[in-house]
């Protein structure tokens, strides 16, 4: 048995660097989690726009295509030349193109909001996001405090590395000062298991141990 006798704060400052590395790796974890949920809202953001600037476009079209109607019905009347009709196909045909790379980005967006979810895209069960409802801030401040700041975990992080180092150069000054602890010993030494119980094989020891460097 021995206890070691923390006469210089070395065993202290060692606990002291422990618990800053275990402060360090919660806030780790609470910056992991934040960036995650950042990026899930940024990205249904993404993803309900697309669909509404998809849904947008197709109700482009179909107006489009209505004054396509119309400008048949002008050119068939006399009132309009029949350039106007090359110019309104002309303009749905580049509608009905970018709907393809929206679309792309679109499923890359579900893709992305499926995997951040720990989901594979193919089983993911997305809800449905209006972009109409998403509402933001009415009164923002023009300032805030500093000591927000003190709440951000990459702050928190970096305060408990520096703790984590104020603790090692305790434990490396505290060796630089001789350590002692308080020893004791007991047990039987026998030449066969049968001499194990003897009184005569008994032995012990006790007393303190200084270890200069």
């Amino acid at each position: 048995v021995s206890y070691a006798m923390d006469v210089f704060g070395g065993a202290r400052r060692s606990v002291e660097s422990l618990r800053a590395q275990a402060e360090y790796q919660r806030y780790e974890n609470v910056a992991a989690y934040l960036i995650l949920s950042a990026n899930v809202v940024n990205t249904s953001i993404a993803r309900a726009a697309y669909d509404e600037e998809i849904r947008t476009t197709n109700q482009l079209i179909e107006l489009e295509k209505q004054q396509l109607r119309l400008t048949k019905v002008q050119i068939r009347a006399g009132t309009s030349p029949y350039s106007n009709i090359l110019s309104v196909q002309s303009l749905i045909a580049t509608n009905q193109a970018s709907l393809a790379p929206l679309k792309q980005n679109l499923a890359q967006a579900e893709h992305l909001l499926a995997t951040l979810e720990g989901e594979f895209p193919s089983k993911a069960d997305l809800p449905d996001i209006n972009l109409n409802k998403f509402s933001l801030p009415i009164d923002l401040p023009v300032s805030l405090p500093s000591d927000l700041v003190n709440q951000r975990p990459d702050i928190l992080a970096a305060e408990a590395q520096m703790h984590v180092a104020s603790a090692k150069i305790g434990v490396a000054t505290a060796l630089m000062f001789p350590s002692f602890s308080l020893n004791g010993t007991f047990g039987t030494s026998g030449t066969n298991f049968g001499n194990l119980t003897a009184a005569s094989g008994k032995f012990w020891s006790i007393g303190p141990v200084a270890t200069i460097p």
